[in-house]
């Protein structure tokens, strides 16, 4: 009995033992980071920057734009909106999948950027569903519109298809660079319609050129596009959404000519691999509560988009249902891109 007695105290003694050891050895790992819990607690400790993979004037720039004010507001730091495009946006994402995780570089993209270019592009220096951490989607957009230069002599989708047809490559067609989702659209219906086009890649808004005849067409975002469409600047003939567009009911879907043809962009804020989680979960917070408030949302929905503010995990999962469906679209259409 004493040898069980005293066998019984060694256990407890080697578990005490063994609990400070792994107390010791977690307080040296903070410890050997300096500063970590307190940058954590003090988070931010200085200006954030958004990094937006587009030139200015785009719908996502403005978006970007409509969060700062109230978001600097919450965090008590400034917030700065700093633009790098190029590359089909690779440019600004693989900036901020290798800046410092501190939650102070983030980056504000278009949903198709983690969907759909991974799947056209195999030679980027980054892998943005790994080296990416989702923080929240920020805003659902109203799909895409198909505009034209006023010059063109087309007024709806199909007079467009058979210009096409009859004047094949004499059409030129805007995008903001290789394997984005306005150069996607554009492709889908060349292969949809069966007729060939000049793509020409922007590292700006393409929509200066588009009302100067510059380019025939464009698909972009309702934020984009819909002052210049309102103004008589350009010629909206079908939007990209599953249905008829509320601003604009007048303009078809493409889906009512080609069934199936549906694309919904949205917008979501990453930080980069590694940052802490107690960063990640006080920024999405700040995010969501801005949100919430009429300047931010009032904003929003003048430009076609739905708040949201989901969490990283419901953001994470809406990826892996879209990069599916755009993996297997893009693999049986045969579409490859170089950056």
């Amino acid at each position: 009995m004493n040898n069980l007695n005293n066998t019984s105290v060694h256990s407890a003694a080697l578990d005490n033992s063994r609990r400070e050891l792994m107390i010791g050895i977690a307080a040296t790992l903070v410890a050997g980071v300096p500063g970590l819990a307190a940058a954590q607690a003090d988070w931010p400790t200085g200006p954030i920057r958004i990094i937006v993979p587009q030139g200015t004037g785009g719908g996502l720039d403005s978006v970007a734009r409509i969060l700062t004010k109230g978001l600097g507001e919450e965090l008590k730091q400034p917030v700065i909106v700093d633009n790098k495009p190029g590359a089909s946006g690779n440019i600004g994402a693989e900036l901020v999948a290798k800046a410092k995780p501190d939650g102070l570089t983030v980056l504000l993209a278009v949903n198709q950027m983690v969907t759909m270019v991974p799947h056209l592009v195999t030679t980027r220096r980054f892998n943005p569903e790994a080296d990416l951490v989702p923080v929240t989607q920020v805003s659902m957009g109203a799909g895409y519109i198909l505009a034209v230069t006023n010059s063109l002599p087309v007024r709806s989708l199909n007079e467009l298809v058979q210009y096409g047809q009859r004047n094949p490559n004499k059409l030129s067609f805007g995008s903001y660079g290789v394997g984005t989702s306005h150069h996607m659209c554009a492709e889908f219906l060349m292969s949809r319609a069966g007729f060939p086009m000049v793509h020409v890649p922007y590292s700006r808004s393409p929509s200066l050129d588009l009302m100067s005849g510059q380019i025939h067409l464009l698909f972009d975002s309702h934020v984009a596009l819909q002052e210049s469409i309102r103004a008589g600047n350009v010629r909206a003939i079908a939007v990209t959404s599953p249905g008829r567009s509320p601003v604009f009911p007048q303009v078809p879907a493409i889906s009512e000519t080609y069934p199936g043809f549906e694309v919904v962009g949205w917008h979501g804020l990453w930080a980069p691999k590694g940052t802490p989680q107690p960063i990640v979960d006080r920024l999405r917070a700040a995010v969501v509560r801005v949100l919430q408030t009429e300047e931010v949302r009032r904003p929003l929905k003048a430009l076609s988009l739905t708040p949201k503010g989901t969490s990283g995990q419901e953001m994470a999962r809406l990826i892996s249902v879209e990069s599916a469906m755009w993996g297997d679209t893009i693999r049986k259409a045969g579409i490859k891109a170089q950056l």
